[in-house]
């Protein structure tokens, strides 16, 4: 599951747990896997993305998160 099959609230909770069982299971190709880490590439993507917020606020939030576990 990727934040473009997030559409609603049980679709984030799906993702949210999806990621919290790679972390566990060692974030691999995670580039964040400390908080501060992950809050500063969640932050950064946010910067650079040169579009409006994606106007379900359930995918953008997982696109966030996402971006938090993989942004350089």
């Amino acid at each position: 599951m990727t934040a473009d099959d997030v559409h609603d609230k049980d679709g984030f909770l799906k993702l949210v747990n999806q990621m919290r069982d790679e972390l566990t299971a060692g974030a691999v190709g995670w580039e964040s896997i400390d908080l501060a880490a992950f809050l500063e590439a969640m932050s950064a993507w946010a910067i650079d993305w040169p579009h409006p917020a994606a106007a379900n606020p359930w995918a953008h939030a997982a696109m966030l998160l996402e971006a938090g576990a993989r942004y350089e």
